[in-house]
């Protein structure tokens, strides 16, 4: 349900996020999200108070984050049942995803380890993770629609700040993840590491943009925003916010394989160009990283 992208040169190319980003690759519902709009939820009636609980407490990963934004919003018994049901089928839909994106961490940290990123061994991993996220695009789309129309202003209102909040109260970013800040100070990277791996990375960045020049399928990924493309997080939620939210209009459908290739081709190339300038023991504490970031059941992996 949420996950956006980074899309300044300092938060691409920062020391060692690309490692979160390649173990949670996939189309979050922020930027993949939308269907035909519905009616608006009936106004509460004495008979219906609306009430803070917890929200699909056994839920996973990103529909966990949403769950958890949820809790804070007070919601009739109503429409409690019907974001329940919202919840339940997006876990149901995003179990094929959960297990594609747990298979690229597994052999990801393991090539991390060994200091040898096989593309060919990853890329089927990386294909079946962007398989499964464009068969769950057009669910996702729908449910994000469907929340948004049963619930009111004031409950959109309070969603979206609890959502942010949940941003910046933890380790993570927006995009999901930890911060490029919280993987440095994990894996005890000196000063000359930091800036090593920077300059590398923004050289690479550079070398990618020129690439982009010379296809179209890259360009057009990395262009889509201000283009008619998907709105930026921001703007995606004050949108929800608002009576007047059609997500076809807010965030036109992503061409899930266009991007997933882009994608993957970016972060085999940034670890690559990390790895060499990290420790034995460095690399070790990464592939451990990985590891837990995809067991941790409250990591957004879309």
């Amino acid at each position: 349900m949420m996950a956006a992208r980074a899309h300044s040169v300092a938060r691409r190319s920062s020391l060692v996020a690309p490692l979160a980003l390649a173990a949670a690759l996939s189309a979050g519902m922020l930027a993949c999200s939308g269907a035909a709009t519905g009616a608006e939820a009936p106004p509460a009636t004495a008979s219906s108070a609306a009430t803070k609980a917890p929200v699909a407490e056994q839920s996973h990963g990103v529909v966990k984050v949403f769950a958890d934004a949820l809790s804070e919003v007070a919601l009739r018994a109503d429409q409690r049942a019907i974001v329940e049901k919202l919840a339940q089928e997006t876990e149901a839909r995003h179990a094929p995803l959960t297990k594609a994106r747990a298979e690229i961490a597994t052999t990801l940290a393991a090539q991390i380890e060994a200091n040898a990123i096989d593309t060919g061994a990853l890329q089927p991993k990386f294909d079946a993770a962007t398989a499964a996220a464009e068969a769950a695009q057009q669910g996702d789309r729908d449910a994000l629609q469907k929340l948004h129309d049963v619930l009111d202003a004031t409950q959109r209102a309070a969603f979206v700040d609890a959502l942010r909040a949940s941003f910046h109260g933890g380790h993570r970013g927006p995009e999901g993840g930890m911060r490029p800040a919280d993987w440095a100070r994990e894996l005890a990277l000196t000063g000359d590491q930091q800036t090593r791996i920077r300059d590398l990375l923004m050289e690479q960045h550079k070398a990618h943009e020129g690439e982009a020049k010379a296809r179209p399928d890259l360009a057009s990924h990395d262009h889509a925003r201000g283009k008619g493309g998907p709105a930026e997080p921001g703007e995606f939620l004050e949108a929800f916010k608002g009576d007047a939210f059609a997500i076809d209009a807010v965030s036109p459908k992503r061409d899930v394989r266009v991007e997933g290739r882009g994608m993957s081709e970016h972060v085999v190339a940034v670890v690559k160009t990390i790895l060499p300038e990290l420790t034995v023991e460095q690399r070790g504490k990464a592939a451990s990283m990985v590891r837990a970031y995809v067991a941790d059941e409250h990591a957004p992996g879309l």
